[in-house]
């Protein structure tokens, strides 16, 4: 992702073009990002579960984040280490 994007907060902005302050798992499976990757869907989807990026259930009762879905610091923290 940061080869196609220079800062994160762009490509951020690029998936959540809402600005609700969040991105859904669903939302970054259908982003442009994901489908120029050429990978299968289901690997992606591996991807996540193995990198536990969608797993914020702890996490969306103090940081108001709906579960499944993944805040702008965990995104930085995961594609734009």
């Amino acid at each position: 992702m940061a080869a196609m994007f220079r800062k994160s907060e762009i490509a951020y902005n690029s998936i959540d073009f809402e600005g609700i302050g969040y991105i859904t798992e669903e939302d970054l499976l259908n982003s442009k990002v994901i489908r120029t990757l050429n990978y299968p869907i289901e690997d992606v989807k591996l991807y996540f579960k193995y990198a536990n990026l969608f797993n914020n259930s702890a996490a969306s009762k103090k940081l108001v984040v709906p579960v499944n879905s993944i805040s702008l610091d965990n995104f930085k923290k995961a594609f734009f280490p």
